[in-house]
């Protein structure tokens, strides 16, 4: 009995191993693949002149058709000939001088471009060289890339009707099947203000033509910081994501602002206000202000005599001026960091007449601006004031025991050096 059930469970145990066995055997074999062409198919946009007769025509589309990875045709129709001309033209032979222009192909690959077709097909008839020869010029241009990917003539005794269907387009149907299509590469059509230069989309885009677009070969899918300069108006930027070709980016523009009106506070105590040219984009700017200390916020310690010991201060004097600056970064950044340099006079508005303890003063500044709107930016800036020609003993006795400022300061007989000073403020582009 035991013999018998140790058969039994031997044999049980040999059906399923075998079945384990019979079932993987399919993760082995090898299984016929599906012959699948990785290349992408191909789509022609067929620009053919008017001087080719419709039998022509329709025998190159038949051929066109029978291309493998084929995706889609189209025929691009050129300019045709007013009714008035038509009437007038009483030969019936082909008119072989209306050549194709280089700016109807470029219209056409716009066109081409918006519809995702990969070629553009391009034929003329030619002058015929004998009374039984005729001659077909022909070229393929990428509609990508706008680079002319083959150009060649067709040449031979004029076919009769069956080998003009048959045999006469086989040379061109063999090159045009040698053309591959690009992969994962799309185009996106670009449209600004004539001269914009565009930069960041992944490829060397030129300056925007008269037509006010240009087309760019461009990596899909795809995110791309971009930014657009032309002379005379803001930078403009953005982002913009592709995930299909093609596609159009429209870009706005606006005037670049040519002046700032900029009020300060030196110190956060006594105000300013100053009036700037802009040069370069914002990047430069030449200004023309006044700092008073006709009235001001005096912030006082107990120790401070009068007037120090009031809230507010009023001193008699102004410093009208000139600054000139510059901005680090473009104007499209929120922050900006920059330097400036400014030149005063120093008016003493009680004796009417330039100060005779420190006649001028030079300010070294370095600031960061903070762009909160488009027209609006805050700034902050630090400062050295340097007092030359000046009664440098006078100015540095003024200071003794009036804590009314944060600063320290060097001195010499004819000279004075106060840092660091402080100053926040806004600024108005217009």
């Amino acid at each position: 009995m035991n013999l018998w059930l140790a058969l039994i469970k031997g044999r049980f145990v040999l059906f399923i191993v075998s079945l384990i066995l019979l079932g993987s055997l399919p993760l082995f074999a090898q299984e016929p693949q599906e012959t699948q062409d990785a290349s992408p198919p191909r789509s022609f946009v067929v620009f053919a002149s008017t001087s080719m007769d419709s039998i022509w025509f329709d025998s190159l589309w038949y051929n066109l058709g029978r291309l493998s990875r084929l995706r889609e045709l189209y025929r691009w129709v050129p300019g045709k000939k007013s009714e008035a001309e038509s009437a007038a033209t009483t030969d019936d032979r082909p008119d072989v001088n209306l050549a194709i222009g280089e700016s109807e192909v470029q219209a056409c690959r716009r066109w081409a471009a918006l519809h995702d077709y990969s070629f553009i097909l391009v034929l003329q008839r030619e002058a015929d060289t004998g009374p039984e020869l005729v001659r077909i010029s022909y070229r393929v241009v990428d509609v990508i890339s706008g680079q002319e990917r083959l150009s060649g003539i067709l040449e031979d005794q004029i076919p009769n009707e069956r080998d003009l269907q048959e045999i006469f387009w086989l040379p061109l149907m063999a090159e045009l099947d040698t053309l591959e299509a690009q992969k994962n590469v799309g185009l996106l059509t670009v449209r600004a203000l004539p001269g914009t230069k565009v930069i960041g989309l992944g490829s060397d885009l030129p300056l925007i033509d008269e037509s006010g677009e240009a087309i760019v070969q461009i990596t899909i899918p795809g995110t791309y910081r971009w930014k657009a300069i032309v002379g005379g108006m803001a930078t403009a930027s953005g982002i913009i994501s592709l995930r299909e070709s093609p596609a159009e980016l429209n870009i706005s523009q606006r005037q670049s602002s040519s002046w700032t009106l900029e009020a300060g506070a030196l110190m956060g105590q006594f105000g300013d206000f100053w009036v700037s040219k802009l040069f370069a984009k914002e990047q430069y700017w030449l200004g023309f202000g006044l700092q008073q200390y006709w009235i001001g916020i005096n912030y006082p310690s107990p120790e401070d005599p009068f007037p120090y010991s009031q809230p507010v201060i009023s001193l008699p004097m102004i410093q009208p001026g000139l600054s000139l600056g510059y901005r680090f970064f473009d104007d499209t950044s929120f922050l900006r960091p920059y330097l400036s340099a400014l030149i005063m006079a120093r008016l003493n508005t009680s004796l009417m007449m330039l100060d005779p303890v420190a006649p001028m003063v030079i300010y070294g500044n370095g600031g960061l601006e903070w762009r909160l709107f488009r027209s609006v930016a805050f700034f902050a800036e630090t400062s050295t004031a340097y007092y030359p020609l000046s009664m440098g003993r006078f100015l540095a006795a003024s200071k003794v025991g009036i804590n009314r400022a944060l600063s320290n300061y060097l001195f010499a007989e004819d000279w004075f050096l106060e840092f660091p000073i402080f100053r926040l403020g806004v600024r108005y582009f217009l």
